[in-house]
C-alpha cells in the first residue's frame, strides 16, 4: 500500500503539470493567432519576419522570447544566420499569462521544447 502510495505522489504531480502545459499552449494558440501569425505567418516567417522554427531563440531559455515580447525590436537582426531589418512591435499590453501562454506556445510548436512558462517569470521580466 505504501508503494502505491508513493508512485501515486509521484506521478500526480506530472499530471498536473502536463495539464498546466495543455492549458498554456491551447490559450497561447490563440494569442499567436490574434498577435503573431499576420507576420511570422505559420512559424516559416515571411519577407518581414525571421521564421521561429527550430531557431536558437525558440530553443533557448524561454525569458528571451518573453523579452522580445515585451519590448518589441527593431533593426537588424541575424535569425540562424539570415539577416533581417524590421521591426516588431512590443506586446506589453497583454497580461503576464497571454505572454507566458504564447511563449510556451511558441516554444512547443516551434521548437519543440514542451514546458510550462511561469507567469512569474513575464511578471519578473516586466520593466518596473
Amino acid at each position: 500500500m505504501r508503494l502505491h502510495f508513493a508512485l501515486l505522489s509521484c506521478i500526480f504531480p506530472l499530471v498536473v503539470v502536463a495539464d498546466e502545459l495543455e492549458t498554456q499552449l491551447v490559450a497561447g494558440a490563440g494569442v499567436y493567432e490574434m498577435n503573431c501569425a499576420q507576420c511570422h505567418v505559420d512559424g516559416k516567417g515571411g519577407p518581414t519576419a525571421p521564421a521561429l522554427i527550430g531557431t536558437e531563440i525558440v530553443k533557448g531559455p524561454a525569458k528571451a522570447i518573453i523579452e522580445v515580447v515585451l519590448k518589441g525590436q527593431t533593426g537588424k537582426v541575424l535569425v540562424d544566420g539570415k539577416p533581417f531589418n524590421g521591426q516588431m512591435p512590443a506586446f506589453d499590453y497583454l497580461t503576464d499569462e497571454e505572454i507566458a501562454s504564447v511563449v510556451a506556445y511558441i516554444r512547443k510548436q516551434f521548437g519543440e521544447v514542451g514546458e510550462v512558462v511561469p507567469v512569474q517569470v513575464v511578471a519578473d521580466a516586466r520593466p518596473k
